[in-house]
C-alpha cells in the first residue's frame, strides 16, 4: 500500500533544506572528500554533478530523466553504471512494498560495491525519504537536490535513519491500488 504525502505542513517541511546546501565549488570540494565512501544520489542534476566532480558514479543513483518536474534531461548516465534497475513511483508517494521488491537487487549491489542506476518512472524525489531504510550504514552518504538552491549532503548513520523513518510515518496510507 503506497504512502502518500497529503499533509501540507509536512510537504512544506520537506521542501526546506535539512542541512547546509552545497553548490558550485563548495559542492565539488565536499564530494571530493567522499571518495571511497558509499554514496547514494537522488536526482538527475545531482547525479551528473557528482559524477563530473569525482569522475566516477555513486553507489546508487535515483533518476527520472527530468528536472523541476518537467524539463527533460538527456544524459549518458547508463553507460557509467554496472547495473540498471527500473521502478515506478507515483508523484508524492512512496510504495514501500513495491519499492522493497524492486530495490532488493539494488541493495545487494550496494553491499557488493556494484554501481547501480535506478531509473524511476514517475518521481524520484520522494525516494530520498526511503533511502536510509535500504542503504543506511555509518559510511554511507545521501546527496539530493534542493531545486534552485543546490545539493544537500547527509550522512546516513542510524539517528538519521530514525529521523527519516519518523518522516515516513507522517505519510498517509492510500486505500486501494496504486496506478
Amino acid at each position: 500500500m503506497p504512502l502518500i504525502l497529503k499533509d501540507e505542513n509536512l510537504r512544506r517541511a520537506l521542501s526546506n533544506p535539512m542541512h547546509p546546501i552545497y553548490r558550485g565549488e563548495a559542492f565539488k570540494k565536499a564530494v571530493s572528500k567522499l571518495i571511497g565512501r558509499k554514496v547514494v544520489t537522488v536526482g538527475d542534476i545531482v547525479t551528473m554533478e557528482y559524477i563530473k566532480s569525482v569522475s566516477s558514479p555513486p553507489s546508487v543513483a535515483f533518476v527520472d530523466g527530468f528536472t523541476k518536474r518537467g524539463e527533460k534531461i538527456s544524459s549518458p548516465l547508463l553507460e557509467l553504471f554496472e547495473d540498471y534497475v527500473e521502478i515506478y513511483n507515483e508523484r508524492g508517494e512512496i510504495d514501500l512494498e513495491l519499492i522493497s521488491e524492486a530495490l532488493s537487487q539494488v541493495a545487494v549491489n550496494f553491499q557488493e560495491g556494484i554501481p547501480t542506476l535506478v531509473n524511476v518512472k514517475g518521481e524520484e524525489d520522494m525516494l530520498a525519504l526511503a533511502t536510509p531504510i535500504f542503504f543506511s550504514s555509518p559510511l554511507t552518504v545521501l546527496i539530493y537536490g534542493q531545486p534552485d538552491m543546490g545539493a544537500i549532503i547527509l550522512e546516513l548513520f542510524y539517528p538519521v535513519r530514525d529521523y527519516f523513518t519518523s518522516m515516513l510515518s507522517h505519510l498517509s496510507p492510500h486505500v486501494g491500488m496504486s496506478k
